[in-house]
């Protein structure tokens, strides 16, 4: 679903300070369709490490990255049952157990982050 926001409504939302002269790099990122999470995709994984290989370099200071999680989940999200038969319990499970898993992911790209001193 498309958003009607800005992008500077965005950045305003989410706190970010543009005060400062440092270059913002957003990734977005998603699982591995074999290992599963917290794995990252091969493609995320490949887009990361040439960001910092051919465009953070040395300069770890000029960068700050930040990770968007795509999630693409199975037609209904359900592992066991329709979503028609599912109940609201059913749907605030399945967003906890999304959250923990997209968490996961996230601390991959961020422990990277921490070991390039960016």
């Amino acid at each position: 679903m498309a958003s009607s926001r800005s992008v500077e409504e965005s950045v305003a939302a989410l706190g970010i300070d543009q005060s400062y002269s440092v270059t913002r790099i957003l990734m977005a990122v998603n699982e591995s369709s074999i290992k599963g999470y917290p794995h990252p995709s091969i493609s995320s994984r490949g887009a990361f490490e040439w960001t910092l290989e051919k465009i953070v370099r040395n300069d770890v200071t000029g960068f700050k990255f930040m990770f968007l999680h795509v999630q693409v989940t199975d037609e209904d999200g359900f592992d066991d049952m329709d979503s028609i038969f599912a109940s609201p319990a059913d749907f605030r499970a399945m967003k906890n157990r999304d959250r923990k898993r997209g968490l996961h992911l996230l601390e991959h790209f961020v422990e990277r982050c921490h070991q390039f001193g960016v």
